[in-house]
């Protein structure tokens, strides 16, 4: 299911066909659901939403957690692009532990998924935590 991600983001972002480039992601859940979402723009900075989030809220809605995740960059004038989740999109997704698989791009620019305590390997709540998997609950 993992590896159908990457067609499903892309599909998602055709679909919706936004009138310039941005970002699109795609989550897998424990269940086997692809959620999608987008970025959602807002005239405040602060207001803005990372593409993930809509998937990270619909998956806690559901109550099945996320398993991988992956965002690209996509538009009518650039070349896709994956993007691997940014610090709050990181910090978001713990929610979910710190095995959750984040897409990265290779040197080829092809998919690859890093879970996320490499990418993050001095998480803040392991302070307080003796096992660095932060799942919700523990």
């Amino acid at each position: 299911m993992k590896d159908n991600l990457f067609e499903k983001v892309l599909e998602f972002a055709k679909e919706y066909n936004a009138p310039k480039n941005t970002t699109y992601a795609a989550a897998l859940t424990k269940s086997g659901k692809i959620l999608t979402s987008v970025y959602v723009d807002a005239a405040v900075d602060s207001a803005q939403l990372c593409a993930e989030t809509g998937c990270i809220a619909e998956a806690t809605k559901l109550k099945d957690p996320i398993t991988h995740s992956l965002c690209i960059w996509y538009g009518p004038t650039t070349d896709t692009k994956i993007l691997s989740a940014c610090g709050i999109c990181q910090e978001r997704l713990s929610r979910f532990g710190m095995d959750v698989m984040i897409a990265v791009s290779e040197n080829n620019g092809e998919v690859a998924y890093k879970p996320l305590k490499e990418l993050r390997p001095h998480f803040w709540l392991d302070a307080f935590n003796e096992k660095s998997d932060n799942q919700e609950g523990k």
